[in-house]
């Protein structure tokens, strides 16, 4: 999401915190950019079990700030995800079970 009244194109932060049993939890920076879009996928169909790797494609994927990780949730499998350009997300999921 983008920062509230300022340009969507602006990259920005805040400190992200709770107040947490009278104590205050720091969990790190929120960082506000322009939302991404997902137009594509590739594969469609895969491996029933085992490694995948999926290209994911559209606009506005970054990973140009402190602290960035990018990843990808297929069903119950999480995967590490590397940016190739600011169109393309590889993902790389090592075990993955069955989709319906």
């Amino acid at each position: 999401m983008t920062a509230p009244n300022k340009d969507p194109k602006e990259l920005g932060y805040v400190k992200f915190s709770a107040k947490i049993e009278g104590g205050w939890v720091e969990f790190g920076d929120f960082y506000y950019f322009e939302q991404i879009e997902v137009t594509d996928m590739s594969p469609r169909t895969g491996p029933s079990e085992g490694r995948g790797v999926i290209y994911f494609y559209g606009k506005k994927f970054r990973s140009d700030f402190r602290g960035a990780e990018l990843g990808c949730k297929i069903g119950d499998a999480i995967g590490q995800g590397v940016l190739v350009d600011e169109g393309t997300v590889r993902c790389t999921v090592e075990e993955m079970d069955l989709v319906n």
